[in-house]
């Protein structure tokens, strides 16, 4: 019984010894680079970079080019003339007790991220305009009383005066409309277009 223990305890201290060796080597050859990198930082900047080109043409070029292509490979072209870019306005609510603004709201944010258009979200919840110290609250109230956005009557208003629709979507200065509105120049074709 004693035998195979032992002989157990003999190959851990071989494979120790030899790890310990392959462990010397490498650090020898780590002591020889950084030596040479301090000698001459500019080729050792260099042997790294061949270095890396190697690796990436065994794998294969940038963005599925042929093996070895490296970086120069990539061509990067002119970006497009957008010319005018139209300005987006959405107001919407984050208040989320008036269930169909909120999710009407969200489904038009949602809408236009989904397009790539950039807009800019005017909130007209008074709670988070007043946490966060915006003055959305405040252009809100003056767009109103200004007639820029639609408004829609209640009845079951306390003040009897009408109530402003949400979401809305406004194109340089210009209601465009709410989800509905959207949805349908979408399926025309129209959206995106000047």
């Amino acid at each position: 019984m004693s035998e195979p223990y032992e002989e157990s305890v003999v190959e851990a201290e071989e494979s120790e010894g030899e790890s310990a060796a392959a462990a010397a080597e490498s650090g020898a050859e780590e002591d020889e680079e950084a030596r040479a990198a301090a000698e001459d930082p500019a080729a050792a900047a260099a042997e790294e970079e061949a270095a890396a080109d190697e690796e990436l043409g065994a794998l294969g070029g940038p963005l599925g080019g042929p093996p070895g292509a490296g970086p120069q490979a990539v061509t990067l072209g002119e970006a497009p003339e957008l010319g005018e870019v139209a300005e987006v306005v959405v107001v919407a609510t984050s208040l989320g007790s008036i269930k169909r603004q909120f999710f009407s709201s969200k489904r038009v944010q949602h809408f236009l991220d989904c397009k790539g258009i950039v807009y800019f979200l005017i909130d007209c919840n008074r709670d988070t305009s007043a946490a966060m110290n915006l003055k959305d609250i405040e252009l809100f109230k003056e767009w109103k009383a200004q007639g820029i956005l639609r408004t829609v009557e209640n009845p079951n208003s306390e003040t009897g005066e009408p109530e402003v629709e949400l979401p809305q979507v406004l194109v340089d200065g210009v209601v465009l409309g709410g989800e509905n509105e959207l949805q349908e120049l979408e399926e025309d074709g129209d959206l995106g277009k000047p």
